[in-house]
């Protein structure tokens, strides 16, 4: 029997795999781009093939971008602030002002999915 891994890498325009033959697939010194779907596939001269799919997580922490560290605006003005955020996993964001934690309703979370390879946006 016939064992291989199929380490499938997707991003937003491309996907790329890479085939691994052997029924251990050893990951060393992992890091944040080996996240993703490692599929599992046993075969041999009788069909079916059979698959397992497997999800790696890799867990990092978070890292901040700003759009701008200094804003100015006229009085009466609406703004938005934008944080920049990557890290996984993500468990809490929150904005403070002179020491106060905002309230959520102030914090908007425009992109849910947090990811390895993007940063999310949160204002």
């Amino acid at each position: 029997m016939l064992f291989y891994f199929v380490y499938i890498f997707l991003c937003k325009q491309s996907f790329d795999y890479e085939v691994h033959y052997g029924d251990i697939l050893p990951l060393y010194n992992i890091d944040r781009g080996q996240a993703g779907a490692y599929l599992c596939i046993a075969t041999n001269d009788v069909p079916p093939a059979v698959s397992k799919r497997i999800s790696l997580s890799v867990n990092y922490p978070p890292e901040l971008r700003l759009s701008h560290e200094v804003i100015s605006a006229p009085v009466g003005s609406d703004i938005r602030i934008f944080c920049y955020i990557r890290g996984y996993p993500i468990e809490h964001t929150y904005w403070t002002y002179r020491n106060y934690t905002l309230p959520r309703r102030y914090v908007q979370l425009l992109d849910p999915f947090i990811s390895f390879n993007s940063f999310s946006t949160v204002s």
